[in-house]
């Protein structure tokens, strides 16, 4: 029997959940995840290929894509090459799916999770564009019956609830009310869908390399921010301060270590003080959930449960503040960035 696989393109990472055996898979826990970056590199006589990793050091590097689909903008690369943003997440997918298949037979049963937002007009847009780019048999789902389909098969029957997707990612926040019931005559998404770009994980990551180099201020002498090594020097400082923040999901501490032009440091990052600088953020992100739900015509006390996912939800003080306002179980994976994709396996 073909696996089974589930896709999630976000705009920092591309994730794969396929099952391991090939057989009827219902249970999260016979899933693997494959995570790959949100990165393609694209060369004109080779196989794109997608994640940071590439032996291919002429190719055209392209990212940013997941969230232009539909845009009737192109996406200009630095050989001046024109690609649409469903091209490039339909792409991304196919080179998920033959990473999956690797030394399987036949190719997977694929579904593709899609934003909860995105109107029908972007949804058939991205399935013309997995067609044309060989993924003719997928099935597209909202990520929020994704999530709900992982919530059932990992909690049980959900019979009466309203449950709060809250799905922090790299770029945004899309927040989501599914009503379900015990016959599952009205189950389904409440009200309207929202998504804000003024939350995400990449404003934290901004908030932190602000925070290490006020650490190391004193220090900068005429260092000129342009020049080429600086510019390549922050990029790195960057990347550390993101994968600083990842660790303290679960670390008290982490270390992020500089090396700028003139300056070679370490700088302590413990989670208390990751946690007062991305506060009021989040508790502005909680603010919204409320108003969400009021604009649904429901109080915060009609909700169940709250179900979180995207990378930045695994910050633990995203589940105290949501947990302290509404006053409900909140619920997620191991790692809630790999939420979508193992519910559209499932």
């Amino acid at each position: 029997m073909a696996a089974a696989l589930g896709i999630g393109v976000g705009s920092v990472n591309t994730v794969a959940a396929v099952d391991t055996d090939g057989a009827s898979v219902t249970d999260a826990a016979d899933l693997t995840v494959l995570s790959r970056a949100s990165v393609l590199h694209l060369s004109p006589d080779r196989a794109p290929v997608l994640g940071d990793d590439t032996s291919e050091p002429d190719a055209v590097t392209v990212s940013d894509f997941a969230n232009r689909v539909g845009d009737p903008v192109g996406i200009l690369t630095d050989d001046g090459s024109t690609y649409s943003g469903e091209d490039l997440v339909a792409t991304a997918v196919s080179c998920i799916v033959h990473q999956a298949a690797s030394g399987r037979h036949g190719l997977p049963t694929t579904v593709v999770a899609h934003p909860t937002v995105w109107p029908p007009y972007t949804v058939g847009v991205l399935a013309d564009a997995l067609e044309q780019a060989g993924v003719a048999d997928a099935t597209l789902v909202s990520e929020a019956q994704a999530v709900m389909t992982w919530l059932e098969r990992t909690r049980g029957t959900l019979g009466d609830a309203l449950t709060v997707i809250y799905d922090l990612g790299g770029t945004s926040l899309d927040i989501t009310l599914f009503r379900s019931d015990a016959h599952g005559t009205e189950t389904g998404v409440l009200g309207k869908p929202v998504r804000s770009e003024d939350f995400g994980g990449a404003h934290f990551d901004h908030a932190t390399m602000q925070y290490v180099l006020g650490n190391v201020a004193e220090e900068f002498g005429d260092i000129d921010p342009f020049a080429p090594d600086t510019v390549a020097a922050l990029t790195r400082l960057r990347t550390r301060c993101t994968a600083a923040k990842e660790a303290l999901s679960s670390d008290t501490e982490a270390t992020i270590g500089i090396e700028l032009p003139g300056i070679s440091t370490d700088v302590r990052l413990v989670r208390s003080e990751l946690e007062d600088l991305i506060r009021e953020s989040l508790q502005e992100s909680v603010t919204l959930v409320r108003e969400s739900i009021h604009a649904a015509g429901l109080e915060s006390s009609d909700v169940t449960q709250v179900v979180l996912t995207g990378g930045s939800a695994a910050i633990p003080l995203v589940a105290e503040l949501l947990s302290a306002e509404l006053r409900v179980p909140v619920v997620a994976a191991e790692r809630p960035g790999h939420t979508a994709a193992m519910g559209a396996a499932l």
